[in-house]
């Protein structure tokens, strides 16, 4: 730890984190909750502001600064880093859309294969690949450790919204962002025995079995898939 800057906080895991970094461990297959978001920058796009407001992002939320470590306690700890230096990937991959469109296929399974390393400070990293002259392909690759869907989608939002800042030359402040600490102390100070018996009174008479599926292959590789769907100006306008 002291080989990778100041700490700034350490703390136990949730119950759903420890759940996911004892799945990703023990089945030591680093696509496992493995999520990438991606689409197209078209138009005019200042790359250079972008990956400012990116970083910008990963300083104001804590949990984008965190590592993971199973080795420190009786029970898995994260670490919160006062710095972490978000990696982005740039390439330019200008030329026929048969060629980018079948690389960006291989492209996004090589970074799931890659996985993360839960003791590095960062467990999210991005791609910026410029497929045409106004077109460019974002891609946030992350571990569900981090973030869920609804999480995901409000970073992004967040993202947006600091880049126009930038390239308006306006201000931008949303108030200081909640610390993760806050929730993991919430969660500790929950009554366990009422919770538990809230969710027995809630699946009281359920009768049905929950079924346990096989992993399956685990050495088969994803079934990748592409579909692009176009909406036009007016339902963009909409929207």
């Amino acid at each position: 730890l002291t080989q990778q800057g100041q700490v700034e906080d350490i703390y136990p895991l949730t119950p759903m984190q420890e759940g996911i970094l004892f799945h990703s461990r023990f089945e030591q297959n680093p696509e496992s909750y493995f999520v990438q978001y991606g689409f197209d920058i078209v138009g005019e796009f200042d790359q250079a502001a972008f990956k400012k407001a990116l970083q910008q992002a990963v300083k104001r939320h804590d949990i984008l600064r965190t590592s993971f470590h199973w080795d420190l306690s009786d029970r898995p700890l994260q670490v919160v880093h006062a710095e972490a230096e978000l990696v982005v990937d740039e390439q330019d991959w200008q030329g026929p859309e048969s060629v980018h469109s079948e690389k960006l296929v291989e492209y996004v399974v090589d970074q799931r294969r890659r996985g993360f390393d839960f003791e590095s400070p960062s467990q999210l990293r991005v791609s910026l690949i410029r497929l045409e002259a106004n077109r460019v392909r974002f891609t946030l690759h992350f571990h569900h450790i981090l973030l869920d869907g609804w999480s995901g989608a409000l970073l992004l939002g967040e993202v947006i919204a600091i880049y126009r800042a930038l390239t308006h030359d306006a201000n931008w402040f949303a108030g200081e962002a909640p610390q993760y600490r806050r929730y993991i102390e919430w969660l500790a100070g929950r009554d366990a025995a009422a919770t538990a018996c809230f969710w027995k009174r809630y699946l009281g008479g359920f009768a049905g079995m929950p079924a346990i599926t096989s992993v399956g292959n685990r050495q088969q590789a994803p079934q990748v898939q592409t579909e692009e769907h176009l909406i036009g100006q007016e339902m963009t306008g909409r929207i």
